[in-house]
Parts: structure tokens; C-alpha cells; sequence
């Protein structure tokens, strides 16, 4: 089962464009529970490292949006918590629900 999640966890980082942490952590732990139909929870965290863009235009060089310097300070850690909640007795209707650190409340969203 750990390998499914793990595949499951690299296929959704390889190949998908996510605009924020948050939201690529929250794809990753839908696939997996996708994946592995026996786990009921999944909880992935990672650090929150800013990185600030380079200026090399004093250079010659037009760098914008390729080129960024990961900050040396602490920036804490991001934690996203999804589990499957059964609310009808039938293995087909089950909901995920999702929590992070950075984000007030829930979400609820329907699996079939």
C-alpha cells in the first residue's frame, strides 16, 4: 500500500501546475486516498520557504520569474489533513474533508 501512495504522491507532483503549496498538498492527499482505498486519513506536511526573485538585470540578463533566492529564515510549516467520512453505509458515497494550517474552516467535496 505505501508504494500506491507513493506513486500516487509522485504522479500528482510530476505532473500537475498547482498556484500554491496548499493546494498541491490537498492534491496529493486526494490521489492518494484514491489510490489506497484502506486508509481512512492522510496528513502531509512540508516547510513554508519563501523565495524571492533575482534582479539580474545589472547584468544584461531578463530573469524575470526564473530566477529566485530561497530565504534563510524560518517560515513554519504547512499541514493539510484529509480523511474519508462515511455518511451513507455504501463504500461508493464517502467525502473528504480538508484542513490546513494556512486556511480558516473546512472544505467538503463528494468521491464517488
Amino acid at each position: 500500500m505505501a508504494g500506491l501512495i507513493r506513486e500516487a504522491l509522485l504522479r500528482v507532483f510530476a505532473t500537475t501546475y498547482s498556484p500554491s503549496v496548499q493546494d498541491s498538498l490537498y492534491r496529493k492527499g486526494e490521489e492518494a486516498l484514491a489510490a489506497a482505498s484502506d486508509i481512512c486519513e492522510i496528513t502531509l506536511r512540508t516547510p513554508n520557504v519563501h523565495f524571492l526573485p533575482i534582479d539580474l538585470s545589472p547584468f544584461g540578463q531578463d530573469a524575470r520569474g526564473k530566477v529566485f533566492l530561497p530565504t534563510d529564515e524560518p517560515s513554519g510549516r504547512i499541514e493539510v489533513t484529509l480523511e474519508r467520512v462515511c455518511w451513507v453505509p455504501s463504500p461508493r458515497t464517502c467525502w473528504t474533508r480538508r484542513r490546513a494550517d494556512r486556511e480558516p474552516g473546512s472544505a467538503w467535496s463528494s468521491s464517488t
